[in-house]
């Protein structure tokens, strides 16, 4: 399998994904795979996978679509946008990156998300405006 097919076909997955897919991931993730975002740093699909059901129990209807996409060797860097239903309905749309590496089978060996947490911090009451008072202070106006 080419990294251009293995990345189509976890696109695919992370697309579609829900709680049920969940239990195939094993069929696109090396066993040793180490996932990093702002907020979770793990390594092995176990422990990815439990990233992924704590976003499933946190959110409502989370989604990813993928933009673009680009390779080089192994590598497959992406941006997309990840949607999500706050508790009273609101929809929350973030905007990221993520960077893919793949073993020689075509299985993610590792997937590191870059997106600015100050985006989730704002959702928060009580930190809401500390964020905003940090931002006007650092802007350029």
């Amino acid at each position: 399998m080419t990294v251009a097919e293995a990345a189509a076909r976890y696109i695919a997955f992370c697309e579609g994904m829900t709680p049920a897919s969940l239990d195939r991931l094993e069929a696109y993730c090396a066993p040793d795979i180490r996932f990093r975002d702002p907020f979770n740093d793990v390594a092995g699909v176990g422990a990815y996978r439990r990233v992924l059901a704590k976003m499933f129990d946190d959110v409502g209807q989370p989604r990813f679509v993928v933009a673009t996409w680009a390779l080089q060797g192994d590598s497959c860097l992406l941006r997309w946008r990840f949607s999500f239903r706050r508790n009273g309905g609101e929809e929350v749309t973030l905007e990221g990156m993520s960077e893919l590496r793949f073993t020689p089978e075509g299985l993610v060996q590792s997937h590191f998300d870059v997106w600015d947490a100050g985006q989730v911090y704002e959702l928060v009451p009580l930190l809401r405006t500390l964020v905003r008072l940090v931002k006007r202070r650092l802007s350029v106006r």
